[in-house]
């Protein structure tokens, strides 16, 4: 390029009023008086301009300007860009131009900080100080199908003046257009679950004369077209094991082209159709699921799905948002008979209603999965016909736990004019509605006896009832404290609680009677792992195991460690000014604790914790330890094979666990404390839905502390 096209993008009337301004001795706010802006240039191009027109997979320059025509100086400068939408810096691309005006000069770090979210320290922006900035970003060569420009703010500069910290946005409207992007105008395909033999049909309808080919994760086939028409097939062969969104991709030819994503995701397995069973922990009935009424895959953004069940019943189950990861399969069927006996309800109780009774799976890539990240909704519909004289206001949801041979009534709306009974669940299993004569409520235990030695510890004469690792809140307030240390730690915010525990294990008190008993801690701060950023910043700090915060300090180590924007947790500006800033994070080969990580593989994840590799012995460990796979990343062998094999991850404090008899304990400090009778357990207002069933190898391998006896303190 010419002097003329790398010579500073001020226009002359910018320079007109900079020298006015000089001149008058005008005395006007730093923010007025400060520049910032940017251009845009290709080759072809005969200066940098505001607008440009690119194609997929072309090369164009940015050059960002800032300046300052004050007489005064701002400090603590920072230039923050961002890459615009759809492409890819260029390595080694970034320059600064000189005080010549002429030779631009390579940036001493890596070209990325501009745009790695911290910005560009410039530090103090003296009187009369102008720079420019340049680097080169490529349009990626397949961008989507209905994209007609690249979207992108341009620069921000982040300052401190008289009047405080502040900043300024680009004061440029600048457009980048796409040009020869292939209409994709439809895309199709059965969405399901496919085994080894099924054939894939695809159809699609767009920019004619296109080479179009579907990747479905490592599964890539060609279509053939017709004018705007194209259709292919694919058959599963041995090896195809993936769950996925498909993509289609228009070919201009030359490797640049458009993508259009599918609708909906699909499950490809090589082997034999999936056999969905009950599951052994957490709930369901013995044996295998007697004909599945409905299956369908929801993804992490929720969905429904609604089985009739016959006699005039129907069940819906509606799973929100971020409940299941992508490629999750729910199954529901009707309860075999076998399962109906084996279920059986004293008639003193009430009565089941046998034909709303309903099995719910949930598998995913083959693995069960035993509890939820959030509740789920289940809906029952009747006919009153149908219900023999019951009353409708006496019937519940209810669960049967087939560990504790007990039906568990839940929480339950009637709605008598529209025919339905509606509850909250929190794992698969076995469900179905019963008519009670009497509240469930308010009936004596039934629940399990413990049959160790100990006697228990009489609770509730020095601080709460409560052991370590219990979540508590009061019916009337939203606050909720965690028990650790023989203290109360509240929890300031549903970010922090989500990071560290589940929302089902929180034990709901009538008043803060218990509460009060204990003595204040520090608050609980996030999860180490979490990713946070505060709202109007760029910057992104992961939290240390002692609940420091170390910022990441470009773009490039935050992908190259395999992170996520969608994984940021974003919190209110001034939130994390109460925790301590570490050593930043500059590589992304550093573990730290907090870390989950996988080989590609392999299906078994890891948690790091000081340099040791701890797995995960089940997906019911990895859920009730509150952990996401959508923060898991994958590593190489050299990697995993640097780490020190740890001892497997356990139960978090506060989970309540059982192994092959009906004892039922509370894990706290890491010890397993027996509950000594179902009335303690209902007392304590624990909740039978949350009982985990483990190996009973695994119960015998945690240390055993006294019992929980309830026995409130006289005042």
């Amino acid at each position: 390029m010419s002097y003329i096209t790398d010579k500073f993008v001020f226009s002359p009337l910018v320079i007109a009023i900079f020298l006015a301004t000089v001149i008058a001795g005008a005395v006007v706010s730093a923010n007025n008086d400060i520049l910032i802006g940017a251009k845009v240039w290709k080759t072809g191009m005969a200066d940098w301009a505001n607008t440009v027109s690119v194609t997929p997979g072309e090369q164009f320059k940015i050059s960002l300007y800032r300046g300052n025509v004050g007489v005064v100086g701002v400090n603590a400068v920072r230039l923050v860009d961002n890459l615009p939408q759809n492409t890819s810096y260029v390595s080694g691309s970034t320059y600064v131009l000189a005080a010549d005006g002429v030779t631009w000069n390579a940036l001493s770090d890596d070209g990325t900080s501009l745009f790695d979210g911290a910005g560009l320290n410039i530090g103090t922006l003296a009187p009369f100080d102008f720079k420019n900035y340049k680097y080169t970003v490529v349009v990626n060569n397949f961008v989507p199908h209905n994209a007609t420009n690249l979207s992108w703010s341009g620069p921000t500069l982040f300052f401190t003046d008289s009047s405080g910290s502040t900043s300024k946005n680009n004061t440029e409207t600048n457009t980048v257009s796409l040009t020869n992007v292939p209409a994709i105008s439809s895309f199709a395909l059965n969405a399901g679950v496919y085994g080894l033999g099924d054939t894939i049909t695809v159809t699609a309808v767009g920019a004619a004369g296109k080479l179009a080919r579907v990747e479905i994760g490592p599964i890539s086939f060609a279509l053939s077209g017709s004018g705007s028409n194209y259709t292919g097939t694919y058959t599963i062969k041995a090896g195809d094991n993936v769950g996925t969104t498909p993509r289609i991709y228009f070919d201009n030819g030359n490797g640049t082209g458009s993508y259009r994503d599918a609708a909906t995701s699909v499950i490809i397995g090589d082997g034999a159709p999936v056999v969905l069973t009950p599951p052994t922990s957490g709930g369901g009935g013995p044996g295998p699921v007697p004909g599945i009424v409905s299956a369908k895959i929801i993804s992490s953004n929720g969905g429904s799905i609604s089985s009739i069940l016959g006699n005039d019943f129907d069940v819906t189950i509606t799973v929100q948002k971020e409940t299941f990861e992508d490629g999750t399969i729910v199954a529901v069927s009707k309860a075999s008979d076998s399962q109906i006996t084996s279920a059986p309800l004293a008639t003193s109780l009430g009565t089941i209603i046998k034909e709303s009774m309903v099995s719910i799976v949930v598998n995913r890539f083959g693995v069960p999965l035993y509890n939820f990240a959030k509740p789920v909704s289940i809906r029952f519909t009747y006919n009153p016909s149908e219900l023999g004289g019951i009353d409708p206001s006496t019937v519940y949801v209810a669960y049967y736990e087939v560990g504790l041979a007990k039906w568990t009534a839940l929480d339950s709306v009637v709605d008598t004019s529209a025919h339905t009974v509606t509850a909250k669940i929190e794992h698969p299993g076995l469900y179905g509605l019963i008519s009670y004569l009497r509240s469930p409520f308010l009936l004596p235990t039934s629940g399990p006896v413990n049959t160790g030695n100990t006697g228990g510890q009489v609770l509730g004469n020095t601080v709460g009832i409560y052991p370590n690792g219990t979540l508590l809140k009061t019916e009337y307030s939203p606050e909720v404290w965690y028990i650790a240390e023989d203290q109360k730690h509240l929890i300031h915010s549903a970010e922090i609680f989500e990071s560290r525990f589940n929302w089902k294990d929180i034990v709901t008190l009538p008043s803060r009677d218990q509460i009060d008993r204990y003595t204040q801690g520090a608050g609980v701060t996030f999860a180490p792992g979490t990713l946070v950023k505060e709202a109007g910043s760029p910057a992104v700090y992961r939290v240390s195991e002692n609940g420091d915060i170390a910022r990441i300090v470009s773009e490039k180590v935050f992908y190259g460690r395999g992170y996520s924007f969608g994984n940021v947790v974003e919190v209110s500006r001034g939130f994390l000014s109460s925790y301590t800033h570490i050593a930043p994070i500059d590589s992304v080969y550093t573990f730290y604790t907090g870390d989950l990580v996988k080989l590609s593989y392999s299906p078994a994840v890891y948690y790091i914790e000081n340099g040791t590799r701890r797995i995960f012995t089940s997906s019911s460990v990895f859920y009730e330890n509150a952990f996401k796979f959508k923060n898991v990343r994958t590593i190489t062998r050299s990697q995993f094979d640097g780490l020190y094999t740890g001892s497997a991850m356990t139960y978090p404090d506060g989970s309540l666990v059982k192994g092959d008899s009906t004892s039922v304990y509370a894990i706290s400090d890491q010890k397993k404390r027996p509950i000594i009778s179902g009335a303690d357990f209902e007392a304590l207002r624990y909740t039978w839905a949350n009982v985990i069933r483990i190996p009973e190898s695994m119960l015998v391998a945690i240390s055993q502390a006294s019992g929980l006896r309830l026995i409130i303190a006289s005042h």
